[in-house]
């Protein structure tokens, strides 16, 4: 009669695996040193949205200019407002 190992030395290696799993995910960051999370590219798939309105009256800025500036003033995202102030700006990078 033929035996079938391979069923136990998957439960074995199961069983060695499952603890360091576990300790991976609880541990900060995943387990992963602090400066892994800098190389992984971040998805562009945020956004901003809004509604430009007048200080004073409160009421909506129709077709107003909208701007994302990065640390020098150079614009690096954009858009106009709708007839009712509002906007969205996607591809925000996270």
């Amino acid at each position: 009669m033929k035996t079938n190992t391979f069923v136990p030395a998957l439960f074995a290696a199961a069983a060695f695996t499952a603890p360091l799993l576990v300790h991976g995910q609880g541990a900060p960051g995943g387990g992963r040193p602090a400066t892994a999370t800098s190389a992984i590219p971040r998805p562009a798939g945020g956004r901003i949205t809004g509604t430009v309105t007048e200080a004073a009256s409160g009421k909506p800025v129709s077709y107003a200019t909208v701007s994302i500036l990065d640390a020098s003033g150079k614009a690096v995202n954009g858009g106009v407002a709708g007839d009712d102030g509002k906007f969205v700006l996607p591809g925000i990078p996270a």
